[in-house]
């Protein structure tokens, strides 16, 4: 028979801080226009506006909402006999899929989602905070948008118990394991663990002389081999802030997740010299790095990424299915709009 949905892409327009009956029908005239050309294919929208390609991610957008009509009698067909089929399928199609299903007198929403971006907990807590959204719109659709509560009492109080207090500090950075086996393997490459000390110690070291302090953003532009995990490590012993820098970027993107991310130092090798030089930070190349196993060992900070295309993030994935779950249904009915469990 064929497949007769066509992806159509909407964009919400969340400027002035708008009241919810005024979102609303921002949405609706978003949606109408975009329906007056759901004819076109979605394949032909990414073919003319050739957005910027990642291999882990679906362009133009990553969630999807559907809205289906469900009915207490299935679907019948004159002649034929219907009945529905669960489709067994393993990976999710976007990052995230809410469909509301729309019944007689209340609908539901179920949550797909890639399990490799999220956890079960977190879908969940997604699907019941769209319900509070929903319920705070039918409260007082003059309340602004970006002031529903989002969080039920306990969430709140959770996080107003944790909010001012220190965290518990990393423990320096430190190779475990035993000194001759193996640590890194990388295309015929393989460091035990005492070289990856030695390695990682002298390029912290190296990275130190050239200025890092703790807290820094350092780049990391090296091409694939074993100075791909030993520059990170050696960022961290450094005390820097391992900010990832694909070579196989343009020059124009890696300039501008530089500038982001304030990156002031960044590692290089031989085939990427002549790129980190345009970036204009300062540069230290891993083959000048002398070892040395009793170089710094700095608390660990954390990595720059960012989930939006306009800030620096990991290199790309190779395209593979991405495994997905389902949260549990939440029913939801009209006005007064509560949960039923």
């Amino acid at each position: 028979v064929g497949f007769f949905v066509n992806t159509v892409v909407l964009r919400t327009d969340l400027s002035g801080r708008p009241a919810f009956h005024t979102l609303v029908d921002r949405v609706r005239d978003v949606v109408l226009g975009a329906f007056d050309h759901q004819e076109v294919p979605f394949e032909q929208v990414v073919g003319r506006l050739r957005p910027e390609r990642d291999l882990s991610r679906n362009p133009l957008f990553q969630a999807m909402v559907d809205v289906q009509e469900s009915s207490a009698t299935g679907i019948g067909l004159p002649g034929l006999e219907t009945a529905d089929v669960a489709l067994p399928w393993r990976s999710a199609k976007f990052d995230l899929t809410a469909t509301f299903v729309v019944r007689p007198d209340r609908f539901a929403l179920n949550v797909e989602y890639a399990a490799d971006l999220f956890d079960p907990d977190t879908a969940t807590r997604f699907a019941h905070h769209v319900g509070r959204v929903l319920e705070a719109l039918l409260a007082d659709p003059t309340a602004r948008a970006d002031e529903a509560a989002l969080l039920s009492a306990d969430e709140r109080r959770h996080l107003v118990a944790d909010a001012g207090r220190d965290a518990e500090p990393a423990p320096p950075f430190e190779v475990a394991g035993p000194p001759h086996a193996p640590a890194v393997v990388c295309e015929g490459t393989t460091l035990d663990h005492a070289r990856l000390d030695a390695l990682t110690g002298g390029l912290a070291a190296a990275l130190i002389r050239a200025g890092t302090v703790p807290g820094d953003a350092v780049g990391v532009c090296v091409d694939r081999g074993v100075w791909s995990v030993a520059a990170v490590l050696a960022v961290w012993r450094a005390g820097g802030v391992y900010v990832p820098l694909d070579p196989r970027l343009p020059g124009e993107r890696l300039r501008y997740m530089g500038e982001e991310a304030a990156v002031r130092h960044l590692v290089c090798d031989a085939g990427t010299r002549d790129r980190a030089a345009a970036l204009g930070a300062v540069a230290v190349d891993v083959g000048d790095v002398l070892p040395d196993p009793d170089g710094p060992t700095a608390t660990p900070p954390a990595a720059t990424t960012s989930p939006t295309s306009s800030s620096p993030r990991a290199p790309p994935a190779a395209p593979r299915p991405s495994a997905s779950s389902t949260t549990p249904w939440t029913p939801m009915s009209p006005p007064p709009a509560r949960r039923s469990d």
